[in-house]
């Protein structure tokens, strides 16, 4: 899982093994709230079986669905760098085994390789060039343009 993770996918493999080394299971049943928005920022997960709800409220009670993440899928990235409070709930839908690194022994594995310091950067940056992307498309494109360009991309990344 960490391996293919867009987070440290084309690391090597010396680097690779330091990252594995860090990592810790965690399970949790139907239901149970993994973290929620405002909770400590101190881990990245991974899902290695079942699913999670990554949503947001709202005070009036609506609830806004951000993504599902299932195996393979990595996230709480922005945490592990920079130690601020969640963005959002993570709740499990099925019963989830999943792994964890924690931020500061991940932390200390970056003031020792530049390489993954170096990754890090750059994945960073593809992001933002994304979310600018989507900014565009939010302030130029229509709702249903929106919607399809939307639709095409989770089926060119899940294909179907």
């Amino acid at each position: 899982m960490i391996e293919g993770s867009s987070l440290f996918k084309g690391l090597p493999s010396s680097i690779l093994d330091k990252v594995v080394k860090l990592r810790v299971r965690r399970h949790l049943a139907p239901g149970e709230v993994l973290f929620r928005k405002g909770d400590p920022g101190d881990a990245l997960y991974g899902v290695i079986a079942g699913r999670l709800r990554i949503h947001a409220n709202a005070i009036d009670g609506r609830d806004a669905l951000l993504n599902i993440m299932g195996p393979g899928d990595v996230f709480g990235e922005i945490a592990l760098i920079d130690g601020l409070p969640r963005t959002a709930d993570a709740t499990a839908i099925d019963k989830v085994d999943l792994m964890m690194l924690r931020r500061a022994e991940f932390l200390d594995l970056l003031r020792h390789e530049n390489e993954l310091t170096m990754h890090l950067l750059g994945l960073t940056c593809r992001r933002l060039r994304w979310l600018s992307d989507m900014v565009e498309d939010a302030t130029f494109l229509s709702a249903p343009a929106r919607l399809a360009k939307r639709l095409l991309h989770l089926a060119e990344q899940n294909g179907d």
